[in-house]
């Protein structure tokens, strides 16, 4: 017992260390201004980005990244995550939204996140089919024309600035022009209220919005900010994100990562995942 005491005690202070490195070294600190919610998908639907937009998952699979790492995959049709409504997700004027999506030719994609009242309204989200992607909310979507479906991973994103009356789309850190209305009455010359015209509720679904529409492909990596993110700011989280974890000493080599971030799991990729025993808790305090 004593030596699992200190096992557990070392495993704890090396696992804030390399949180703490990953977080100060890694990420460039300009990414986190701004940061609501944040979702890895390694393994779980947790939220790191400091606002405990914690999500439930139902039905969901945990597939490998290409390059280590997990991702989120929906195989059933009432497949989804949620989030329950939080003020720190009550965004108007500007909003970025980013993730990581695989499609196979044979997958059709749809809502990859959305914020709203189930059957009433959405404030925002972001939707991928197979031949385009863009900003989503109740009255249609807005966007761009692009292939995603051909088997490989593509960072989307798009930025909404009001006072600006401008909605960017951008795959894999470029922007990308054309955009322009893709479903319903979506005006992509009049985007100065699109964020805040249907006021504030709900909570966050991942993956799906109605009943049998699961997200058809892969997801990863989700991001909300509440801000409108620039040019040069996607493009260096395209890099960051896509920057194979390997490559960075921090990480290369790591078998095992425990956070303690409310639960017991390894954040390394490789399922080492621990087993509470004798009742010890987790302290929200420490970061």
């Amino acid at each position: 017992m004593n030596k699992l005491f200190h096992l557990t005690k070392w495993l704890a202070v090396a696992s804030i260390f390399y949180f703490s490195i990953l977080q100060t070294l890694c990420q460039p600190e300009i990414l986190n201004d701004g940061l609501v919610a944040y979702y890895p998908l390694n393994g779980n639907a947790n939220d790191y980005s400091g606002k405990n937009n914690n999500g439930l998952p139902s039905n969901v699979f945990w597939a490998p990244r290409d390059f280590g790492g997990q991702s989120l995959q929906l195989p059933y049709a009432n497949s989804a995550i949620t989030v329950q409504p939080s003020a720190a997700l009550n965004i108007d004027t500007n909003i970025t939204i980013t993730s990581w999506i695989r499609l196979e030719t044979n997958q059709s994609g749809g809502i990859v996140i959305a914020r709203g009242v189930l059957g009433s309204y959405w404030n925002y989200g972001l939707v991928a089919r197979a031949d385009s992607f863009g900003y989503m909310k109740s009255s249609g979507n807005g966007g761009v024309n692009t292939r995603l479906n051909d088997g490989r991973w593509h960072q989307i994103a798009t930025v909404v600035s009001e006072p600006a009356n401008r909605l960017v789309c951008y795959l894999d850190g470029v922007p990308i022009l054309g955009v322009r209305a893709l479903e319903g009455s979506f005006d992509v010359n009049k985007v100065g209220n699109i964020v805040s015209d249907t006021g504030f509720g709900g909570g966050v679904f991942i993956g799906r919005v109605a009943a049998n529409s699961a997200f058809q492909g892969l997801i990863d990596d989700i991001r909300i900010y509440n801000r409108a993110l620039s040019d040069s700011e996607i493009k260096a989280l395209y890099s960051y994100e896509s920057t194979p974890a390997g490559t960075s000493f921090i990480t290369n080599g790591l078998v095992a990562y425990y956070p303690f971030d409310g639960n017991e799991n390894d954040e390394s990729g490789n399922s080492n995942n621990g087993t509470l025993q004798n009742g010890p808790t987790f302290n929200s305090n420490h970061k």
